[in-house]
């Protein structure tokens, strides 16, 4: 589904962010407790999505 990308190109924006040491403010500036728990719940129902499409 075209949400299901749209958050995979937002949670890959933070993964890059973390790998790099310098973005690490930058990254604690634009997301807050309220995004941080919805970014996990969201990342659990793709996952619980892609592990239907392997059966």
């Amino acid at each position: 589904p075209d949400d299901t990308l749209k958050f995979f190109n937002i949670l890959s924006a933070h993964y890059i962010e973390n790998r790099y040491p310098e973005y690490k403010k930058k990254l604690s500036t634009s997301l807050n407790k309220h995004k941080a728990e919805e970014y996990l719940n969201k990342t659990g129902e793709s996952y619980k999505w892609i592990k239907s499409l392997l059966k």
